[in-house]
């Protein structure tokens, strides 16, 4: 995320287990997780083809995952469990 933050290129493996998908969707660039080879692939299409890089990607981690929103969420989460 720090990456992202500062505007930087992001290759995020799209692992099920990674959750990358989870946080930025469509607004990174995602390699396969299946072999060796494509990731090297990917990560040559990369460096050859950077992504656009958008201006506003500081204020969607600061909007969606500062401390605040996170608590809120966990928050909100925590009483639909124990409501009843």
């Amino acid at each position: 995320m720090e990456g992202y933050y500062l505007g930087k290129p992001c290759l995020l493996s799209n692992s099920p287990w990674h959750g990358g998908n989870d946080y930025f969707g469509l607004r990174a660039r995602y390699c396969p997780c299946t072999s060796y080879e494509l990731f090297k692939k990917s990560l040559k299409d990369f460096y050859v083809n950077p992504p656009s890089v958008h201006r506003d990607h500081a204020d969607y981690i600061t909007n969606n995952f500062s401390d605040e929103k996170m608590m809120s969420e966990i928050l909100e989460r925590i009483n639909a469990c124990c409501s009843p």
